[in-house]
């Protein structure tokens, strides 16, 4: 797109940094996605995702009796984790965007909107990692110190598989994420989404996964 053509679409060019737009998801995520959708880049929030994720993973798993090819498949289970959840995210809403609302986006916007929006999850998780390293050195076994969703005040004991799962994916920092996401998505639609139809286009599918991931558990 040329510079004549985005101001008309009401589109920045891309130009802020990836500093500038790690700080400006925070205090003005719609200009960052502006930027997005003009420059789609993704490696540096899917790197910092990525990193976090597996910080998380070795920290709780720190006090178990694992051998070392055990933790090399840990750290690369959690990496290739956030990678593919990222993209099947991304491929999701290419088809949900270009053959359910005739509003077709590019994946490798779609994907850096993405990886945008899961830094709130790294966030939380880092806080996450520093409690963890507080409770192994006072040798207290390590657990998820930061309950952000409902599973968290339910007995996993006392309470079905189905309903457990389906209270642990109603996490307030998914809630988060997907806002971003379908704000993202409405930036990236050029005005062919409205704010409410780029939430249904996440908020579907988020829906039909954490429905049919409950299911398979009670199985």
């Amino acid at each position: 797109m040329t510079p004549q053509i985005a101001p008309a679409l009401g589109l920045q060019t891309g130009t802020m940094s990836e500093s500038s737009r790690l700080f400006s998801l925070w205090t003005n995520p719609a200009r960052t996605f502006q930027d997005i959708a003009q420059r789609p880049t993704f490696l540096i929030p899917l790197i910092l995702s990525t990193l976090t994720a597996i910080a998380y993973a070795t920290s709780t798993s720190r006090s178990l009796p694992i051998t070392e090819v055990e933790a090399l498949q840990t750290v690369t289970g959690t990496a290739a984790g956030v990678l593919l959840q990222c993209v099947l995210a991304a491929a999701v809403l290419t088809l949900v965007a270009a053959r359910v609302y005739s509003a077709p986006v590019p994946f490798q916007r779609l994907l850096a909107i993405v990886s945008y929006s899961m830094l709130p999850g790294a966030v939380i998780g880092l806080f996450a990692v520093i409690l963890i390293k507080f409770q192994l050195a006072a040798g207290m076994a390590p657990h998820s110190p930061i309950a952000t969703n409902l599973a968290a005040f339910l007995d996993p004991n006392q309470t079905s598989r189905f309903l457990y799962s389906l209270a642990n994916s109603a996490d307030i920092v998914v809630l988060w994420e997907i806002a971003l996401i379908a704000q993202g998505l409405r930036v990236a639609s050029r005005g062919r989404l409205s704010n409410a139809t780029a939430l249904r286009a996440v908020l579907f599918p988020w829906a039909i996964f954490v429905i049919g991931k409950a299911a398979v558990l009670v199985q």
